[in-house]
């Protein structure tokens, strides 16, 4: 088996194996050659500008591809700073092959890469949690689906109002509530452009997809809201948000007065928030009409430089602290690192031969210093190790606001 990185006149292939291994039909009718044009002239996504950062496994013949993968340069927010991501999608393997190692070799080649690189974090939405823990990768984060009734609450005394975004319309006013929105969160992307959901045109009159942004009364863009309309039973309907993000709470009750419009045949408006946000207790009745609130974990992060993650991260207070990461496949993570941090920030961090304070995967090492958990629960964990009961844990790992919505 040969891996490797895909060549030009293989990019057509890729897409035809996940149409293969996922079984959905591939609709496109361009050539492999049409296709590389357009990713190079004109690229709409940012799956099409990285066209060429896929990994794959081929036979010993380098020709007949069995699987791949593909890793999409990001830049995510990371206590209070930003870093490089790779986003991991479209993993595929050829029923055919399936069982014969071939996304284990492709991360294996590809997560040293990464490092060498300069990328610090790697992201994926997981088909098993504990196949993507094999190679470092670990759930460090919730979301929230809310399903609001209708009824549940009155129309809020905010004094904005909502307009719709048609065409090109907003671009930049939903990319400024967006900026808004990450505010401090961990983890959540800065889009280009084209990250943003129809940004290239909006036609709801064709698509019936609904894009508004509500704007306060002195003209600040403060919310937005993406949604289509989702029949759950006989005439009745769901407005179901794809997006839903605010840059204050006013921009949250503004989306929310507008959804009472459609209140004659709507029941309930749905979308997804970060867990730390409490929307409880803003919306007046939860016993009367039926709401709910549903968690879900929001994928699984992996640190690919151990020593970038620690320099960049923001501590409490000031302390020592030696810390030991067993990472199996990126050997120059793998050890004991000694963290010394003042006011807040790491003044040095550097490889030790001290025994460590603490012990732990490269897994749960990527969820802990993403702030996945509070300080009690993090030194408790099953795969965490505790030898020096009075190092300041509280310093280094403490609960942290995690959310992101890009997917990939």
């Amino acid at each position: 088996m040969i891996i490797r990185k895909i060549r030009e006149e293989e990019l057509k292939r890729c897409y035809e194996v996940m149409s293969i291994a996922f079984e959905f039909p591939n609709k496109a009718t361009q050539t492999n050659d049409e296709i590389v044009k357009e990713a190079k002239e004109q690229p709409k996504t940012r799956g099409q500008e990285y066209w060429q950062e896929k990994w794959a496994a081929f036979e010993d013949d380098d020709k007949t591809m069995m699987g791949f993968m593909f890793t999409i340069p990001y830049t995510v927010q990371f206590d209070g700073q930003e870093y490089p991501m790779c986003g991991i999608g479209g993993v595929s393997t050829l029923p055919q092959y399936r069982k014969n190692g071939v996304i284990r070799g492709c991360f294996e080649h590809n997560l040293p890469q990464m490092y060498e690189d300069g990328v610090v974090f790697s992201y994926l939405y997981p088909f098993s949690t504990a196949f993507y823990r094999k190679f470092g990768y670990e759930m460090c984060g919730e979301r929230v689906f809310y399903e609001i009734d209708l009824r549940a609450y009155t129309h809020f005394p905010v004094e904005g109002k909502c307009v719709l975004a048609e065409g090109q319309s907003f671009n930049e006013e939903i990319a400024s509530v967006y900026r808004d929105f990450c505010g401090n969160m961990n983890l959540m992307c800065v889009r280009k452009p084209y990250d943003f959901p129809d940004a290239e045109g909006r036609d709801p009159a064709k698509d019936c997809v609904y894009t508004y942004v509500y704007v306060a009364k002195d003209g600040t863009p403060k919310g937005v809201m993406t949604f289509t309309k989702e029949q759950i039973e006989p005439y009745v309907f769901e407005m179901k948000c794809s997006q839903f993000y605010f840059s204050d709470w006013e921009g949250f009750y503004g989306l929310l007065n507008h959804a009472l419009a459609y209140k004659t045949y709507y029941k309930k408006i749905s979308f997804w928030l970060p867990s730390h946000m409490d929307v409880v207790s803003r919306i007046p009745e939860w016993a009367m009409v039926p709401c709910k609130r549903t968690v879900a974990h929001t994928g699984m992060n992996r640190v690919v430089n151990v020593q970038k993650a620690l320099k960049g991260a923001r501590y409490h207070g000031s302390g020592t602290i030696a810390i030991g990461v067993n990472d199996p496949q990126i050997a120059k993570n793998d050890g004991v690192w000694l963290v010394s941090f003042e006011n807040g920030q790491a003044s040095a961090v550097e490889r030790t031969t001290k025994t460590p304070d603490i012990t732990m995967g490269i897994s749960d090492f990527s969820r802990l210093i993403a702030g996945s958990h509070d300080t009690a629960d993090a030194v408790s964990l099953p795969g965490v190790l505790v030898l020096n009961p009075s190092a300041p844990f509280a310093g280094v790992f403490y609960k942290k606001p995690i959310f992101i919505m890009d997917s990939f």
